[in-house]
């Protein structure tokens, strides 16, 4: 029974746009991501690209992602959606 009145907090329609909007969001942040990335790489001098470079090596989008997810999750913004 509890579980039903949870559910009923928000309404369907509700539930599907803010899932869209957090989707949209970590989509933009994505892209902001490449373009920043993008941009430093293009305006810097080549030591500086290779360190770059090997900074950026290990972080790629799915990384943005799950941190982005990690902290909605720890903020419980995600259990006041759900």
């Amino acid at each position: 029974m509890e579980d039903q009145e949870e559910d009923s907090e928000l309404p369907k329609s509700a539930r599907v746009i803010m899932i869209v909007a957090i989707t949209g969001v970590v989509v933009a942040v994505s892209v902001a991501f490449e373009l920043l990335r993008d941009y430093a790489l293009e305006n810097s001098s080549p030591q500086m690209v290779a360190i770059i470079s090997s900074l950026l090596g290990e972080l790629t989008n799915m990384g943005i992602i799950g941190l982005v997810m990690f902290i909605l999750k720890t903020s419980d913004a995600l259990d006041k959606i759900g």
